[in-house]
C-alpha cells in the first residue's frame, strides 16, 4: 500500500510542477508563490483530521520548523527562477536529488553515519546528473546552472532532514507540512504580495495546489506506512513523469540533457537506496 501512496505522490508532485510553468508565464513571477503556498495548506488542512496528533512546540520545535519553512520558501524561489528560464523537469532534476544530499547532511543534523565511499559515490552520481543540464538555462553562465540546480537538491534535502528531526522529536509529519507551508506563504506575502489579481487568478493556481499539497501528504502517509528506502526511489521518478506530461502537452521531445539527467538521476538514487 505505501508504495501505491508513494506513486500517487510522485505522479501529484510531477503534476503540479508541470502546471507551475504555466503559472510563471501567466501571472507576475514571484507574486503568485506565496498565494500557491497558502493553498497547498488549506488542501493539507483536511488530512489533519486523519493524523490529528497536535505537539506542543518547544523553542527549539519552533526554530527548526521555522527553519524549514524558510528553507522551503527558497527552495521555492530557486525553483521558479529554473522553471522560467527552462522548463519543469529540469528543476525536478534537482530535486529528485534530494535524497543523496540527505545522505551526506544527515550526518551533520541527525548523527548517523556515512563512509567515505559513499559520500564520494554521492559526489559523483550528483555531478553526472548536472552536468548534462550545465547549458539548460536562457541567459545564465554553465556554472550559475550548475549552482542553481545543485542548490534545488540542497535546500530539498535539508528540508527533508529537519523534517526527519521534527519527527523524532514526536510531532506528526502532516503537522510539520501544514505549518510549513504556512511560514513559507507568509514570507512570500510579505516580501511579494499578489499584485493586480482577480478571482479568476486565484482560482486558476488551486488546482496547482491541489496536485503539490497532495503530493505532500500522500509522500507523509508512504513514508509512516512502508519503507523510506522504496518511497524515495518512487519520489525520484518525479522528472521522468513530467518529461512524459510535458511530451504529450507540447507535442515534442524534451531536450537530450533533460531526459539523460532525469534518467541519472533516478537510476541513481535508486541505486543509493538499495545499496546503502
Amino acid at each position: 500500500m505505501s508504495s501505491l501512496f508513494a506513486l500517487a505522490a510522485a505522479i501529484s508532485i510531477a503534476s503540479g510542477l508541470f502546471l507551475t510553468k504555466s503559472v510563471t508565464q501567466r501571472l507576475p513571477g514571484y507574486h503568485s508563490v506565496g498565494v500557491l503556498f497558502f493553498f497547498n495548506a488549506v488542501v493539507a488542512a483536511p488530512f489533519l483530521l486523519l493524523d490529528p496528533k497536535w505537539v506542543a512546540l518547544s523553542g527549539v520545535g519552533w526554530l527548526r520548523i521555522l527553519i524549514g519553512g524558510s528553507l522551503t520558501a527558497l527552495g521555492a524561489g530557486l525553483i521558479f527562477l529554473v522553471v522560467t528560464r527552462s522548463s519543469a523537469s529540469a528543476s525536478a532534476v534537482g530535486q529528485s536529488l534530494s535524497p543523496a544530499v540527505v545522505l551526506v547532511i544527515a550526518p551533520l543534523i541527525l548523527g548517523t553515519t556515512v563512509s567515505f565511499g559513499q559520500i564520494i559515490v554521492v559526489l559523483l552520481l550528483i555531478t553526472a546528473v548536472l552536468m548534462p543540464l550545465r547549458n539548460s538555462l536562457n541567459g545564465v553562465s554553465s556554472l550559475s546552472t550548475l549552482l542553481l540546480i545543485a542548490s534545488i537538491g540542497i535546500t530539498t534535502g535539508t528540508v527533508t532532514t529537519v523534517i526527519a528531526l521534527q519527527i523524532h522529536a514526536g510531532m506528526a509529519l502532516v503537522q510539520i507540512v501544514f505549518i510549513q507551508q504556512l511560514i513559507a506563504a507568509a514570507l512570500f506575502l510579505m516580501i511579494f504580495p499578489p499584485k493586480h489579481f482577480t478571482i479568476k487568478n486565484y482560482l486558476s493556481l488551486f488546482p496547482r495546489s491541489i496536485f503539490m499539497g497532495a503530493g505532500w501528504v500522500l509522500t507523509s502517509y508512504a513514508i509512516s506506512h512502508g519503507s523510506p528506502v522504496v518511497v524515495q526511489s518512487i519520489i525520484s521518478t518525479v522528472p521522468l513523469w513530467i518529461l512524459l506530461f510535458e511530451t504529450i502537452a507540447y507535442k515534442r521531445a524534451p531536450s537530450r540533457s533533460v531526459i539523460i539527467s532525469s534518467c541519472l538521476a533516478c537510476a541513481g538514487i535508486c541505486a543509493l537506496a538499495f545499496l546503502f
